[in-house]
């Protein structure tokens, strides 16, 4: 990472703990003349337990989702095909590891049990990270579209998927259910059309939908399973 630190402060007492957010930035398309060779203005924003702030910048193109697991802050650079660790301390974090997903067009993840699972586009599966090797999985799980939100409620894990195609309006109705034991598919639950983002409460998924007619103008609805 070619990035700086930006911080303010408001005082000297010890931190312990951080609040990370994910700022996107802007996209870079060579095909409109954009120089994709320049650092993505995508950023890390940084909030410590005294309300001071931190700012990693020119993380890359499009910073899309983070979690943190243990002492570490894993982040997911979404058009630059590659998810990066972090390690954590009172002061800040600094860059650990870069993990290329072979334009696999990365976009959410969650942890189960020391692994990272992650939902990607272009290649329509889940991948898994190892975090105590940084290191890919041969493993993969093929979804029937292209799959976004992931979340893990302690048993399954459920991956929405609005596109079965890309730009195809958010076709998909379907959400998956998944047992990471064996990492089988058990079911796809229909939910309605362009499910997107997941939530679980009181042991129940909801579900928020969007979609498009042809004219892109969107709709919206939500579902619940459970």
């Amino acid at each position: 990472m070619t990035g700086c630190s930006n911080s303010t402060s408001s005082n000297d007492v010890k931190n312990t703990s951080w609040v990370f957010v994910a700022n996107e930035g802007e996209p870079c398309w060579n095909e409109f003349g954009d120089d994709c060779s320049l650092p993505g203005n995508g950023s890390i924003y940084m909030i410590d337990d005294n309300g001071n702030t931190k700012q990693i910048n020119n993380v890359g193109y499009i910073v899309h989702s983070l979690e943190v697991y243990k002492d570490k802050l894993y982040v997911i650079v979404n058009q630059e095909h590659k998810l990066l660790t972090y390690i954590i301390n009172s002061n800040g974090i600094t860059l650990e590891n870069t993990i290329i997903t072979n334009n696999s067009n990365p976009r959410e993840m969650t942890v189960v049990e020391d692994m990272i699972y992650f939902t990607n586009w272009d290649t329509q599966d889940l991948k898994i990270i190892n975090t105590n090797t940084n290191q890919i999985e041969e493993i993969t799980i093929p979804i029937n579209g292209r799959p976004e939100d992931i979340i893990y409620d302690g048993t399954y894990i459920w991956v929405s998927i609005p596109e079965i195609n890309q730009y195809d309006q958010n076709q998909g109705t379907q959400v998956a259910m998944i047992d990471p034991i064996s990492n089988i598919i058990l079911e796809y639950k229909e939910v309605g059309r362009g499910p997107v983002s997941l939530e679980l409460f009181n042991n129940e998924i909801y579900i928020s939908r969007t979609y498009f007619d042809e004219t892109w103008s969107p709709s919206y609805g939500t579902s619940k399973i459970g």
